[in-house]
C-alpha cells in the first residue's frame, strides 16, 4: 500500500525527511511573499467581470469617479474647537493645493471651497477637503495612498492650530484591514503563550513546549506563502479575515495532533514499553498503515544513532519520571529513528 511504504520510508530515514522538509520550507518562505498584497476589503474584487454589478460599477467609475469610486473627506477644524478664521480657511485651501500638487499615486483630485464650510452661515467650525482616489475601496492604489494623504495633512497643519482627519470609504477600508492585523497579532501572542503554558505544565518539558510552536509556526508561514503565490499566479484576492482564521486553524489542529501523539507515546512508555516500541505502535495511527508497517525487524546493519531511556525515582501518585541521554552507537537495529521524547 502507498501509505505503508510512505510510513516505512519516513521512519527508516527520519533525518533525510527532516532535511527535505526544511529545504522545502526555506524554498517557499524565502523570500517571504506578502499575503497583504492580495488582501482586499472590496467585495466586488471577488466577482468576475462578467457580472452585471461589476460592469455597471466600472461604467460609473469611469464617468463619475467622485461618486462611484474610492473617495475621502478631510475634516479640518481648530484644535481649540474655535471658529475658523479667514487665515484658517486660506490655510485649508493651501492644504488642498499642496496635496493636489504632490501628485500622490492613485489620488486623482483634491478640492475644497466655501461650500464645504459647516455652520448656519454665521459660524464656521469645520471645513471639508474632498479627496478622490483612482479605483475602488480596498484596491492597492487607494490603500497605499490613504496613509500618505494622512501623513502629509498632519505635517502641513502642524503648528497652525488646525487638525485634520481623513475619513470616507477608502480610509475606512484601510482602517478595517489594520484592525484585522492588530487582532491577528493579539491572537498570535495569546495562542503561543497558552500553548507554551499548557504543554509545559502537562509534560514538564521545555522541549515539548517549544518544539510544537516552532514546527507549527513554520507550517503556518508555508501556508501563507503558498496562498500568496497562488493569489499571484491565479489573480485572485482574499479577505482580511483569512490571516487570523488561518492562524487559529493551523495552531489549533497542529497542537491537537501533536498532543495526541505525545499522550499515546507517554502511555506506552509508562507501561514499560521501550521508546522504539512506542514509536512503532504510533505508526499504526497513520491512515493506511497495516500490519506490515508495524513490524519490528532486527538485522545486522551499519551503526545507527539511538537514544536510551532510563526510569528515575518514582513519585507518589505519579508516573515514573523519564530521563534521556546520548547513548552512543548501536548495531542491532536496521532503522535509525528518534527514540526518546522528554516526558
Amino acid at each position: 500500500m502507498v501509505f505503508d511504504r510512505l510510513g516505512e520510508a519516513v521512519v527508516a530515514h527520519p533525518w533525510r525527511i527532516i532535511v527535505a522538509w526544511v529545504a522545502v520550507a526555506a524554498f517557499i518562505i524565502i523570500p517571504p511573499p506578502s499575503l497583504t498584497r492580495f488582501t482586499s476589503n472590496n467585495n466586488s474584487s471577488f466577482l468576475p467581470g462578467s457580472y452585471q454589478s461589476v460592469q455597471a460599477e466600472n461604467v460609473a467609475q469611469e464617468n463619475f469617479p467622485a461618486v462611484a469610486g474610492a473617495s475621502g473627506l478631510i475634516a479640518v477644524n481648530r484644535t481649540d474647537s474655535g471658529v475658523l478664521t479667514t487665515s484658517d480657511q486660506q490655510k485649508i485651501s493651501a492644504l488642498a493645493g499642496s496635496l493636489s500638487g504632490a501628485h500622490i499615486p492613485a489620488v486623482t483630485s483634491v478640492t475644497t471651497s466655501a461650500s464645504h464650510l459647516s455652520g448656519d452661515g454665521k459660524v464656521q467650525l469645520v471645513q471639508l477637503v474632498q479627496v478622490v482616489f483612482a479605483g475602488q475601496p480596498g484596491d492597492q492604489g487607494p490603500n497605499a495612498a490613504v496613509p500618505d494623504v494622512r501623513d502629509r495633512t498632519t505635517d502641513f497643519l502642524a503648528g497652525s492650530g488646525l487638525q485634520g482627519g481623513l475619513t470616507g470609504n477608502a480610509a475606512i477600508s484601510v482602517d478595517s484591514t489594520n484592525a484585522f492585523r492588530n487582532a491577528e497579532k493579539i491572537i498570535t501572542v495569546a495562542t503561543v503563550v497558552l500553548i507554551l503554558l499548557l504543554l509545559g505544565f502537562v509534560f514538564r518539558s521545555p522541549i515539548i513546549a517549544v518544539l510544537p510552536i516552532a514546527i507549527i509556526g513554520i507550517v503556518h508561514q508555508m501556508a501563507e506563502a503558498v496562498t500568496a503565490d497562488l493569489a499571484d499566479w491565479l489573480g485572485f484576492v482574499v479577505g482580511p479575515e483569512l490571516a487570523p482564521l488561518l492562524l487559529v486553524v493551523m495552531f489549533g489542529v497542529g497542537t491537537d495532533y501533536i498532543v495526541f501523539l505525545l499522550f499515546r507515546h507517554r502511555e506506552h512508555v509508562s507501561k514499560g514499553d521501550g521508546a522504539l516500541a512506542s514509536l512503532e505502535s504510533l505508526r499504526a495511527l497513520a491512515p493506511g498503515c497495516g500490519p506490515r508497517s508495524q513490524r519490528t525487524i532486527r538485522t545486522r546493519s551499519p551503526p545507527s544513532t539511538t537514544w536510551r531511556v532510563r526510569s528515575g525515582p518514582r513519585r507518589t501518585g505519579r508516573s515514573p519520571a523519564r530521563r534521556c541521554w546520548w547513548a552512543g552507537r548501536r548495531h542491532s537495529w536496521s532503522m535509525s529513528v528518534p527514540r526518546c521524547v522528554m516526558i
